[in-house]
């Protein structure tokens, strides 16, 4: 595993946070929704880049599973704010992106659903994977 200092430096403004919050609260709940800020958004950057340089092959599929998450709330935070705060966020998520997209195989069978929140479904992340097991089995 590779470590990195990051710093990931951006400023959700409150307007941000308030779009950000309501989107939450469809997708997961009220509490999700009150217990979000721009800390918990350093979290997920954090969380994609060590997803990004976890050696797979040792982990289980359920924990992939799991741990991908951390993406969705960074599309959900780009997707639900301003203009200056969106190129923002996608200049710092793009260099971890990249590299799960160098290193990603399609999945034999998709798997994903639908989540009405998000306005680009499927994303790559998941029609695509970088965990070896799910590359090698037919049905997942």
């Amino acid at each position: 595993m590779k470590i990195r200092k990051s710093g990931f430096q951006f400023e959700i403004k409150t307007e941000d946070l308030i779009k950000i919050r309501s989107a939450i609260k469809q997708w997961k709940s009220k509490w999700w929704s009150e217990n979000f800020d721009g800390s918990s958004l350093y979290q997920c950057f954090e969380s994609w880049e060590h997803f990004i340089d976890t050696e797979w092959c040792t982990w289980d599929v359920s924990e992939y599973n799991h741990d991908i998450e951390c993406r969705y709330f960074i599309q959900l935070a780009i997707e639900n704010s301003t203009s200056l705060t969106k190129v923002r966020l996608n200049e710092l998520v793009k260099p971890f992106d990249e590299i799960f997209i160098k290193n990603m195989k399609p999945y034999k069978k998709l798997n994903f659903k639908k989540i009405e929140i998000f306005n680009s479904q499927p994303y790559f992340w998941e029609i695509n994977t970088i965990h070896p097991d799910y590359r090698n089995i037919d049905d997942i």
